[in-house]
């Protein structure tokens, strides 16, 4: 099993571009889509992306800003 992991919250500009960016992934792949490529995509905005995306090889994990804050530690980075 092969995952697609995407971390997406915050600016709408930045959730455009993941699902974008997973548009393009399977306009890519289409004649080879593969059953065993999970999506997982982090957000703070699931219906923005169940919009376009859904099934069994999606799993959506709900961001909140405490997890957020919490994933950040005691140095604050964003991208810890």
């Amino acid at each position: 099993m092969n995952n697609l992991l995407y971390q997406a919250y915050g600016n709408k500009d930045i959730i455009n571009e993941a699902i974008y960016s997973l548009l393009s992934y399977y306009y890519l792949v289409k004649d080879e889509i593969n059953s065993e490529v999970k999506v997982v995509v982090y957000t703070d905005d699931i219906p923005a992306f169940e919009h376009f995306f859904f099934g069994k090889h999606f799993i959506y994990q709900p961001l909140t800003k405490e997890l957020i804050k919490e994933w950040k530690g005691s140095i604050d980075f964003i991208h810890r």
